[in-house]
């Protein structure tokens, strides 16, 4: 592994001589939670291609402090005045280094001038993995900038991922990849903005890019967004390109209106828009969503993913929601009950047996229900759960209908201590149906440290069994150290 870590390492050197384009990780040591943080594979993921409006609060805004900068009390992290993008950290390095020889080298800059800030952030990571051809390795090197009129953002990542298959059929293949990530916006002072975005992917030969363009405006008191996005499978032959015009208007606790979108080769959708909050805490939406899928990321952070069609029906979902939330000094919660029509929901199954899984199309109905409860119970011990539960009217393939993660948090400077069960429902797959489990997990973490962080876990304690998906066994135990050095 080692002659191929040096090999990527002078590739991706190489690759940034002629380009630029660079991308921040999304597997990053973040500053609450300095683990390694990798997606949740129950998680579904949404396109970056859907139409966006600005949310009305649910909370008031809390007051910040006179120069507009705020400091935890039990974290070091600083919250930088006016500029969005440089809110995860201050400068630092950080390593994280678990069992079965993973390992994460982290380098954060953040530069911030007077009307201008800046990101660097490089990221080499690799292991072993715990199964056999399960090594992985990747280089990622982003760049951020901002100022009041002009963001900026751009990022590569390189690397590569072994497919060990199914334990009844081992492969012995390698996943190579190479992405490409840019944006950037421009605001006048008459209220006008323009972005522009890109995303280039070439996994294992096949290359895709996804780009799109954005233009914000008002006219007598309402607020349009023009847009047009392009999908296409370079060397294939095939693109898909969309258009959409959305407007509404803004209230002081409303904001009503929708969009029309039309999407290559399919129907014109109309998308409402509804957010009501009649008094603080308590929010009634209505949304609607029509989007090209973007499932390519996915086999870039997943060994037991395929995709073999090109042409996936568009993502369409409409939903009525209901939010409730208080916070207070000892005690938070939010309650979100949501009701929707989904179709072309994109899971994962195997139903050519070959021992990887595609996208598999589903519509249906379904209510969810999240609860996210925090208590402060006595001293310096708190309580937390967060929580879902899924009610769709028909059998869903990969993703459980209710899952949880509750536990307790022990403060006393300088350290915290955290334990807590992660647990996850049954899933159905062709032809077998998983059994719910329920993990425990114990995390020791230092505070109040300005010069250094570090924080000490452990995943399942009791090495439970278990598969990820039918054919592929989950890690079992795992230990893990990451520490952060700030400069």
């Amino acid at each position: 592994m080692r002659n191929k870590l040096i090999a990527l390492l002078v590739f991706a050197v190489s690759q940034l001589v002629y380009s630029q384009d660079i991308k921040i990780p999304e597997e990053k040591i973040t500053g609450e939670d300095l683990r390694i943080e990798k997606s949740e594979i129950f998680i579904r993921q949404h396109s970056i291609h859907d139409i966006r409006f600005p949310s009305v609060p649910m909370l008031p805004e809390k007051s910040s402090s006179e120069n507009g900068t705020e400091i935890s009390p039990d974290s070091v992290e600083t919250k930088l005045p006016d500029y969005t993008l440089f809110e995860e950290g201050r400068r630092h390095v950080g390593f994280s280094a678990g069992s079965n020889t993973s390992a994460v080298l982290e380098i954060f800059c953040p530069v911030i001038g007077k009307d201008t800030g800046s990101l660097y952030d490089l990221e080499i990571s690799a292991g072993s993995g715990y199964r056999h051809n399960d090594e992985t390795a990747g280089i990622s090197f982003g760049y951020l900038f901002e100022s009041r009129a002009n963001k900026f953002s751009a990022g590569m990542d390189t690397g590569y991922l072994q497919l060990p298959g199914p334990d009844n059929n081992p492969f012995d293949l390698n996943r190579n990849y190479f992405l490409i990530n840019t944006s950037y916006s421009h605001s006048w002072p008459s209220g006008v903005s323009a972005q522009l975005g890109q995303s280039f992917r070439n996994i294992d030969g096949t290359e895709t890019n996804y780009s799109s363009a954005g233009l914000f405006y008002s006219i007598s008191g309402i607020s349009f967004n023009t847009g047009i996005e392009r999908y296409d499978v370079l060397g294939e032959g095939f693109s898909e390109t969309s258009f959409s015009q959305a407007a509404f208007k803004e209230g002081r606790n409303f904001k009503l209106g929708g969009a029309v979108k039309k999407i290559e080769g399919h129907d014109v959708k109309f998308l409402p828009l509804l957010e009501f909050v009649p008094v603080p805490g308590l929010s009634v939406d209505i949304e609607g969503f029509y989007r090209t899928p973007d499932l390519w990321k996915e086999l870039v952070s997943c060994n037991y993913k395929e995709i073999r069609e090109f042409a996936l029906a568009p993502e369409e979902e409409y939903r009525l929601g209901l939010s409730w939330g208080m916070e207070k000094e000892t005690f938070g919660f939010s309650l979100k009950i949501a009701h929707g029509y989904i179709e072309n929901s994109y899971t994962w199954a195997d139903f050519d047996a070959n021992g990887l899984y595609e996208p598999v199309a589903s519509n249906y109905r379904k209510t969810a229900v999240n609860l996210n409860l925090n208590r402060s119970l006595f001293g310096n011990l708190s309580f937390f759960i967060d929580a879902e539960r899924e009610f769709p009217d028909k059998d869903i393939f990969f993703y459980p209908e209710e899952q949880y993660d509750a536990g307790f948090v022990w403060k006393r400077s300088p350290l915290a201590f955290k334990i807590w069960a992660s647990h996850k429902g049954d899933r159905i797959f062709p032809g077998t149906k998983l059994e719910a489990v329920t993990l425990f997990n114990a995390e020791l973490k230092s505070l109040n440290n300005e010069k250094m962080e570090w924080i000490a876990g452990i995943s399942n304690i009791g090495g439970k069994k278990y598969p990820l998906v039918p054919g592929y066994p989950a890690e079992e135990r795992k230990i893990y150290v990451t520490v952060k050095f700030y400069f």
